[in-house]
């Protein structure tokens, strides 16, 4: 289970500002969903909310010399077949979960479990930098059928890192070995007034 806290609204530009997620919550612990072992590879991904929406960041590492593919250039497109980010999100923890996915470019898909007419309003953006690229989403809430949460209100939720550079894995938040559409594995996001936060300054390589 992971705290969101409230925080100030970050600029949605792709650029993880110094000190802008500094009052963020960090998911960890990223597995291999083809082995279920700890991945070698951990992204760094941030949380935090204001009253209108969800904002989650991530940095996705590079290896020296090396850009991500990016091939999906349209809205809806599979890019989850890029290197991208996940995210799924279900607030009533009925099941009905949203996914929304970003590539490195900044190009966007969303659906209602796997059903990809659904549309949202969420934006986001992407940069690349020399050892890592990033990515930055505001989720609004009315996108997700639900009202701000309350003090105590718990949804259901994974983030999910598609890795194709050098190699193809998925690393997820959620304890899931092979599918990522297994809305029963995924971890709990709890939004408590003044609970401590948890945060990963960057992404980290396991020996």
């Amino acid at each position: 289970m992971l705290s969101v806290p409230m925080a100030t609204a970050p600029v949605i530009d792709g650029t993880i500002g110094d000190g802008e997620w500094s009052g963020a919550s960090s998911p960890w612990m990223f597995v291999d969903i083809a082995s279920g072992n700890l991945a070698s590879r951990q992204p760094a991904v941030w949380l935090s909310r204001d009253d209108a929406a969800l904002y989650v960041a991530a940095s996705l590492p590079l290896p020296p010399g090396k850009k991500p593919v990016a091939a999906v250039t349209v809205r809806d497109g599979a890019v989850w077949e890029d290197d991208a980010f996940e995210v799924f999100l279900d607030p009533v923890c009925d099941g009905e979960y949203k996914q929304l996915i970003v590539n490195s470019v900044g190009n966007q898909w969303d659906s209602l479990r796997q059903d990809g007419s659904w549309n949202g309003e969420w934006t986001c953006a992407a940069s690349v930098d020399r050892t890592h690229w990033s990515l930055e989403m505001r989720i609004p809430f009315t996108d997700l059928g639900v009202e701000a949460p309350k003090p105590g209100d718990t949804w259901r939720a994974n983030f999910a890192w598609d890795c194709k550079t050098p190699e193809a894995s998925i690393a997820s938040w959620g304890h899931i070995k092979g599918a990522l559409h297994q809305p029963g594995c995924f971890g709990a996001l709890t939004f408590a007034e003044g609970a401590p936060t948890v945060q990963v300054s960057g992404p980290v390589e396991f020996a």
